[in-house]
């Protein structure tokens, strides 16, 4: 390429110039890439004729090493910059840069645009086009990371804000980060990068809600199973046989603990292990249950103190939406009353014809709407006075006989009867054939098949006559026991076996001057002493708790608000079978007589101490010990808390000086100036009066003393 270029500037005297033109050269024995910048002119002589050829060269391999990384650099950097581009504006996620400390908008992706409604925001502060965000903290935050540095993270926040211009504020929840960048002019900007996660919020809230509303509706279920009552079982069984719910009151009934039986064999669980026959039962019920066929009979089940009861047992499948058996569902209703009945029944008809000869009572069966009658026992025609065959030969004519005052009301007890009330008990008169009236009592039950279907009405009738004449003769013997009661100059009173009273006579309203209405049940215990209530309830605890013989002394308060001393005495009253039926007792004034114990009581502690007073006079070995001697006595024996001595002093203050105490002194003797001088305020308490009188002086109220 050089040569024939040399040629041409020697042939035709044209120069050439290249620059940066590509020539590889070999160096040190290799080839290298080279480029030059250079020139070829034509020297010519002093004729005119060319001469030669001027070269001028430069390498400039270097600078187009340069450059050519720096167009690469550049195209990698376009390139760079059009992936950025295109994640920044098709990235979900909201972008956006934010300068100055009016935080106004730089740049926004489409999807920042798009959660704010399209608002244009460009060069313009974020409050100045989304005003409902003051108040929120995100200004606060947005100043915090520019002034600090300190990135921001937040979690599911709360932002409140138009979605498009003039909509109504919503609500929605973001994580996002707010970090300080630095630009190229050295300013500082905000990156603003975040995530609407509302739908996950809203997702987990959801949750949430729906978690407590399942344990919301499991404890319903609970409280369901459990509140079906003592006499009902309620379970829950896979259709594999394992109990998976049971209710509370069947648990208790055979004294198992939920950890003894659930998620357990229903079949292996206490109820059963009395019968290895029920057991097996059992098991090809809920085989026949985990199919779809429900089962129901009757069995009995081990209780808690080992016994059987009888209860009615069912096992029902429960399927899903697609009719799958998911569940089997053991219920039991307790029959033991039914059972017993029913043997009950059985084992009276052997005996029943011979019972019913020798009793005075009326045994009757009818049918069960009471339009038939069965059977009426010998003792119907003692005592309605006819004969049984004409209720045999017209059995609704029954009600003639009852007493047109009562005859309403025992046929609706009766008409309930052949429905749904399973027994009545009513009494009512009669009317004899022969007139006579006579008071009787008839009771009905209800007799039922294996199917629980009425079958028969069967009864007794009591003649109750008597019984009533005693029941009168009750009531009169009660106007007596009233009448003599009022008439005692002690108050009386009456209360249930738990204490409530039911009665006082007229001495107790008189006394305290409470009411009818005020006196009832617990009003009377206002009536105690303060001091003596606590030690009135210990003894009536106690008397309750042993049944014994209430009895103390204590205050109670007269009408005029006095108190005086009575002597309380309550004996409990008891059937024949030793069951407490009340507490009968009575209230003695016992004040004089209270008074003249105190009385004796004082002279006899005083006659103690002037025993012992004599005794240490005698002993004594010098004046000091006996003043000692003498106060300690006075504390001891005469129950004060402190007793003192003191001499008369005659000097100019006429001082009374301390020579002898016993007690509680606690600086007492050290704080006063004790006088005997009338002239001087210490003088005219209890010490000077005493000194100067030669008389005893009672203080009452030492606080109230002048002295």
């Amino acid at each position: 390429m050089i040569g024939p270029e040399l040629d041409g500037v020697l042939r035709t005297g044209v120069p050439t110039w290249h620059e940066d033109q590509y020539i590889p050269i070999d160096r040190d024995g290799r080839r290298v890439d080279v480029w030059w910048t250079y020139g070829y002119s034509a020297v010519f002589t002093e004729s005119g004729s060319i001469g030669g050829v001027l070269v001028v060269c430069q390498e400039t391999t270097q600078r187009m090493l340069a450059e050519r990384d720096r167009v690469a650099l550049t195209a990698s950097l376009v390139a760079d910059r059009m992936r950025l581009s295109a994640i920044f504006e098709h990235a979900p996620s909201v972008h956006a840069m934010l300068r100055g400390p009016d935080h106004t908008f730089v740049l926004a992706n489409p999807a920042y645009l798009l959660a704010i409604g399209h608002r244009d925001i460009i060069g313009k502060t974020v409050t100045g086009v989304m005003p409902e965000v003051r108040g929120q903290g995100f200004i606060e935050l947005l100043d915090h990371v520019r002034e600090t540095g300190e990135p921001f993270e937040g979690r599911h926040l709360p932002v409140t804000l138009a979605r498009k211009t003039g909509a109504p504020l919503e609500t929605r929840y973001a994580n996002f980060v707010y970090q300080r960048l630095l630009e190229a002019d050295g300013e500082h900007a905000i990156g603003a990068h975040g995530v609407d996660v509302t739908d996950e919020v809203m997702s987990v809230r959801e949750l949430r809600e729906s978690e407590a509303e399942l344990q919301r509706s499991q404890k319903r279920l609970r409280d369901l199973i459990d509140g079906t009552g003592p006499t009902m079982f309620v379970g829950l069984l896979t259709p594999e046989g394992i109990l998976v719910e049971a209710n509370r009151s069947a648990l208790e009934a055979g004294g198992l603990r939920p950890d003894d039986v659930l998620g357990k064999p229903f079949v292996d669980s206490g109820w059963w292990t009395h019968s290895s026959h029920e057991r097996e039962r059992l098991r090809e019920t809920i085989a026949r249950a985990a199919q779809g066929e429900a089962s129901r009979y009757d069995t009995q089940v081990r209780g808690a103190d080992g016994g059987l009861i009888d209860v009615d047992f069912s096992l029902q499948p429960l399927r899903n939406e697609a009719g799958d058996v998911v569940f089997l569902v053991p219920s039991g209703n307790v029959i033991t009353e039914r059972k017993a009945t029913e043997k009950a029944l059985r084992e009276s008809t052997d005996t029943f014809h011979l019972l019913a000869n020798n009793i005075t009572d009326v045994f009757w069966i009818r049918s069960a709407d009471m339009r038939e009658v069965v059977y009426l026992s010998p003792g119907f025609e003692r005592m309605w006075g006819v004969s049984a065959d004409t209720f045999y030969a017209n059995p609704l004519r029954w009600t003639d006989f009852i007493v047109a005052e009562d005859r309403e009301r025992v046929r609706v007890a009766f008409d309930a009867l052949t429905r749904d009330t399973p027994s009545v008990d009513v009494e009512h008169r009669i009317t004899r054939s022969d007139g006579e009236i006579r008071w009787v009592r008839t009771r009905g039950f209800q007799v039922r098949d294996a199917a629980r279907k009425v079958i028969r009405l069967t009864g007794i009738v009591t003649d109750i006559t008597e019984s009533r004449r005693g029941a009168k003769a009750l009531q009169e013997s009660l106007d007596e026991f009233r009448s003599l009661a009022e008439a005692m100059p002690q108050i009386v009173w009456i209360t249930r076996p738990d204490g409530w009273n039911v009665y006082f006579n007229q001495q107790w309203y008189e006394y305290t001057g409470l009411t009818p209405d005020e006196s009832p049940g617990s009003g009377w215990n206002t009536t105690f002493h303060p001091d003596d209530q606590a030690r009135a309830l210990a003894a009536w605890q106690h008397a309750i708790a042993t049944v014994g013989v209430y009895s103390l002394e204590c205050r109670l308060r007269r009408s005029d608000g006095l108190y005086r001393w009575w002597l309380i005495r309550g004996v409990p009253i008891k059937d024949a079978n030793g069951t407490l039926l009340k507490w009968f007792g009575t209230c003695t004034d016992v004040h004089d007589l209270k008074l003249a114990e105190l009385e004796i009581s004082r002279i006899n502690r005083a006659l103690q101490m002037l025993s012992n007073c004599n005794e240490v006079l005698v002993r004594a070995g010098h004046e000091q010990e006996l003043l000692v001697q003498i106060c300690r006595v006075a504390v001891e024996n005469g129950g004060y808390r402190m007793a003192w001595v003191g001499y008369a002093q005659h000097d100019a203050a006429r001082s009374i000086t301390p020579m002898g105490h016993a007690g509680a002194e606690d600086g007492y003797l050290s704080e006063i100036e004790a006088s005997w001088s009338e002239a001087e305020a210490t003088g005219i308490g209890p010490a000077g009066q005493v000194i100067r009188s030669g008389q005893p002086v009672v203080c009452e109220d030492v606080e109230q003393d002048p002295g």
